[in-house]
């Protein structure tokens, strides 16, 4: 903006996109958490068909909230690789917290981002985050709260390895807690 329109860098505030972490918070009370959710538009630059094809050898529920022109191919993929799929039309933003405190894993799949609000939904709520290293996403997610994959065909192993560590599931749900609410 500075360069292309001769305005002063004093004079511009960038305001990333924030969320109400007295909302979206842990719920203490669920113990037993189950699946794997994705939010998002069913689209192709969220690539949602990954996280489908990346559930080889996984016994675990995804959840996808949204609403796109794929929607009847994910249904498709589901029973072509026999995933157990739920898809939930697209719900008000309050209205997801209660997915994001019961998932066992978000996965965030897409192409590239600018700042992902349903990762710093996720994390708030203290989800594991594995998601693609993109730009948008790498600036939120590190080693220490999340995990990050640089190929399509490391996905599939992420959540293994993350669904069989509930110790390190754990710590890293915590770590992404605190860095929403620290940032």
């Amino acid at each position: 903006i500075s360069q292309r329109y001769f305005i002063r860098k004093r004079k511009i505030t960038v305001i990333p996109n924030w969320i109400n972490t007295n909302i979206f918070k842990p719920n203490k009370k669920i113990k037993d958490k189950v699946g794997i959710l994705f939010v998002g538009r069913f689209e192709n630059v969220k690539n949602p068909k990954l996280l489908l094809k990346s559930m080889h050898g996984i016994n675990e529920k995804v959840t996808m909230v949204g609403n796109g022109s794929l929607k009847e191919k994910l249904k498709i993929l589901a029973k072509k690789y026999s995933v157990e799929l739920e898809i939930i039309d697209s719900l008000p933003n309050i209205e997801l917290v209660s997915y994001y405190q019961k998932c066992k894993l978000y996965v965030h799949t897409s192409f590239y981002e600018g700042n992902p609000k349903t990762i710093l939904e996720a994390m708030a709520c203290g989800c594991c985050v594995i998601a693609k290293d993109v730009t948008g996403v790498r600036e939120l997610i590190n080693n220490n709260n999340g995990v990050l994959i640089k190929k399509d065909s490391e996905l599939n192993s992420a959540i293994k390895k993350m669904l069989s560590n509930t110790e390190k599931r754990k710590i890293i749900s915590n770590n992404a807690r605190k860095y929403i609410t620290s940032n």
